[in-house]
């Protein structure tokens, strides 16, 4: 096994040319890629919640409306959930003790938390027409007591 870093579109185009020939970390169902890649069963589910900081914080927003919510910086798609609220999103590295946009996985017991905004399906992309890798992967995906039955969170 190799593990090779670039960006998304240049490890696209390097499965596309057979360069390499599967790519996981944070590619989605939904991905963008799906007509340059063949695609996966879902291998984990991410379920993204609002993060509160006490109860009483959970009690006083019905709604997140102009809220500041915090979120990480890595995570610029969740500045637009935020958004999606009418909340004003606001990037910081530490998002303790705030209302925040998190993955449930994320969070301590102790928080309390929103019914998840979105559910994301990571998937893995493999070169197009690798029918044989793609259905070995699936088959291994989906037998029970596997990733794709053992890991939700």
């Amino acid at each position: 096994m190799e593990w090779t870093a670039g960006t998304e579109s240049s490890l696209i185009e390097a499965l596309r040319v057979g360069q390499i020939e599967v790519l996981i970390g944070g590619f989605l169902s939904d991905t963008a890629w799906a007509s340059r890649a063949a695609i996966s069963h879902a291998y984990k589910e991410a379920k993204v919640v609002v993060s509160f900081p006490t109860a009483d914080s959970v009690r006083a927003l019905t709604d997140l409306e102009g809220a500041v919510v915090a979120y990480r910086p890595a995570r610029p798609d969740f500045a637009a959930l935020i958004t999606s609220r009418e909340a004003r999103p606001e990037a910081r590295n530490d998002w303790r003790g705030q209302i925040a946009v998190a993955y449930e996985f994320e969070l301590s017991e102790d928080v309390h938390r929103s019914r998840p905004l979105k559910t994301e399906k990571h998937v893995i992309l493999v070169t197009s027409g690798e029918n044989g890798l793609l259905y070995a992967l699936d088959h291994f995906l989906m037998r029970p007591g596997q990733l794709a039955g053992a890991n939700k969170s």
